[in-house]
């Protein structure tokens, strides 16, 4: 019994992910990926004067990745949401389909499941794509262990705002919802970017991957599991009483 349960699980992450990469959202998800890497490259300045570089590499280096990582976390949050509005908006006569003989819990982890499957590869992709090309570019470039570790905070941070976009859309379901947290999600990146000092507060609390002349961090990576399994909770529990025709 446990072996089908088990498979049971596996086959419903596998038709969640079916569903969320439908055509509309593969294109959005192509073009996304698409402009991430050529504005990171257009960020490694590829006109750079060699001799520029190695009197102030140091500078370029730390200017790279805080624009890098700026900018795939803004992509994120139009890809979250994307991703939200397939799987809590538009799934609903989707989910039919299995709530007479699948408890709703098994369903919301299912969704999870398969979006933190997808968040994965995406962080993966996203952190190879910043690694990857000051190797190329950059002479004085070394990876480093926190380097690694972004791919982490990265993942981690994603996850947390996703659920969070779950349980908001679930609660208000309405296909515009998931696109006001992006933009407040949006708002919050573009601040904690451009004032250090709001970023410091509201780094604290929200996971945030932040970059020093040292190395790549992120000051609330042991609150994300934390966010993750309130918001989880929270939203299976929504989910579980809410009506679905």
């Amino acid at each position: 019994m446990k072996k089908e349960k088990n498979s049971n699980l596996i086959d419903l992450i596998r038709l969640y992910l079916g569903f969320l990469f439908q055509k509309a959202t593969i294109i959005i998800f192509s073009i996304s990926l698409l402009l991430i890497f050529l504005i990171i490259l257009y960020i490694s300045n590829i006109d750079l004067d060699m001799n520029v570089y190695l009197q102030s590499y140091t500078d370029i280096h730390l200017t790279y990745f805080t624009q890098s990582f700026f900018i795939i976390q803004l992509f994120n949050s139009i890809i979250i949401a994307t991703i939200t509005i397939s799987l809590t908006i538009n799934s609903t006569t989707f989910d039919t389909l299995f709530i007479s003989h699948t408890s709703r819990i098994r369903i919301c982890i299912s969704k999870i499941l398969a979006t933190s499957l997808v968040l994965f590869l995406l962080s993966l992709y996203e952190i190879l794509i910043i690694m990857v090309i000051p190797l190329i570019r950059y002479p004085m470039f070394k990876i480093t262990s926190s380097m690694y570790l972004s791919i982490i905070f990265l993942f981690l941070s994603t996850v947390v705002e996703t659920i969070l976009s779950f349980l908001i859309s679930t609660a208000l379901p309405y296909i515009f919802i998931p696109m006001i947290y992006m933009f407040i999600s949006i708002v919050i990146k573009l601040l904690a970017n451009n004032h250090t000092d709001f970023k410091d507060v509201i780094g604290k609390v929200i996971p945030m991957v932040s970059i020093s002349y040292k190395n790549i961090y992120c000051d609330a990576i042991g609150l994300a599991p934390v966010w993750i399994v309130l918001f989880m909770l929270l939203y299976i529990s929504i989910y579980c009483i809410k009506d679905i025709k």
